[in-house]
């Protein structure tokens, strides 16, 4: 990677800063939830692509996410543990590809191991699986990714240190959202070509495996909840996978330190927020669509969760535009 914007990526940020002074990971920068859930709102706002270093100085602990990352490693490594029983090591150069609710975790980065996290919407790469089509490895990532059940490939690992040509696009990808601005639809060219070259190098792309056992219902509960708001039900989802209702409940809170009925609140009223703040529909049409039946019940866990009602938080968007 150029010297230059190593440079850049290198400088210790105020979270590191606070991390070397003795401070934990403060999970509101990530997440609403009290599961570690790393949510696109605090991660990615209203745009279908951001980047940001990887936190160094921390074990980062096993979290999952309601995008899809990819992790570039411009110098150093980094050590993975990817749904409960994989490990991997990402090495200068190489390329890790996370699906939505991929259990993760990291162990510590020193100064000198600069990752940078590029989170990504499925919106993005719309055009990316139209180059590289269905039947690639990387187009069937992107698949997973998009539909509404479990991806079945939870993650892609690119040992793709020695291609010059894959180096390049990833320090243009970086260049061009460092500068910030409009993302342009060259970004999601780059992206496709990325994608294009995977292909090529298939023999250093490593495929992740669907994760199995207490992991493999843990996501799809998750999945669950993220795409099924409106219908999510424990009881059914235990029925389906033919396992006691308290046994799944148990795993879904030691792994995600929440109820199941707390994340599904949780993303019901992410998912109330984002319906006001981007259409203009009645909340009497919107609460329909997330579950809900009873008007008074909806705005007191509303306000209780955002510190305000519906309408005022649809206004404080509408000023901000």
């Amino acid at each position: 990677m150029r010297q230059e914007l190593l440079s850049v990526l290198s400088a210790i940020t105020e979270e590191e800063r606070a991390l070397l002074e003795g401070s934990d990971i403060d999970r509101k920068i990530y997440s609403e939830e009290g599961a570690f859930v790393v949510g696109r709102a605090q991660m990615l706002g209203n745009v279908p692509i951001a980047m940001r270093p990887h936190t160094r100085f921390v074990d980062f602990p096993e979290h999952r996410h309601d995008f899809i990352e990819i992790i570039y490693m411009c110098a150093g490594k980094t050590r993975h543990h990817i749904n409960g029983d994989t490990e991997l090591t990402l090495e200068e150069g190489e390329l890790l590809l996370l699906a939505p609710q991929t259990s993760h975790a990291i162990a510590r980065a020193e100064e000198n191991d600069i990752a940078v996290n590029l989170m990504l919407l499925p919106v993005f790469l719309e055009e990316a699986l139209g180059m590289v089509g269905r039947e690639s490895i990387s187009g069937r990532f992107l698949l997973g990714c998009m539909q509404n059940d479990r991806p079945t490939l939870p993650y892609l690992h690119a040992q793709v240190s020695g291609i010059p040509s894959m180096q390049n696009l990833l320090e243009n990808l970086i260049t061009s959202r460092l500068d910030g601005g409009d993302i342009r639809r060259s970004e999601r060219l780059t992206m496709g070509v990325i994608l294009q070259l995977l292909e090529e190098f298939r023999h250093l792309v490593t495929v992740g495996a669907a994760p199995t056992g207490e992991h493999a219902l843990v996501s799809a509960a998750l999945q669950e909840v993220y795409h099924h708001y409106r219908t999510a039900n424990l009881g059914e989802l235990a029925r389906r996978y033919s396992v006691s209702l308290g046994y799944l409940s148990r795993i879904i809170h030691a792994q995600t330190g929440s109820t199941f009925k707390t994340l599904l609140q949780a993303r019901r009223l992410e998912r109330a927020a984002e319906l006001l703040t981007d259409t203009a529909l009645p909340l009497s049409e919107i609460l329909p669509m997330l579950g809900y039946d009873n008007s008074s019940y909806f705005h007191r866990i509303f306000r209780a969760h955002y510190g305000c009602t519906p309408k005022s938080l649809r206004e404080q968007k509408r000023t901000q535009k």
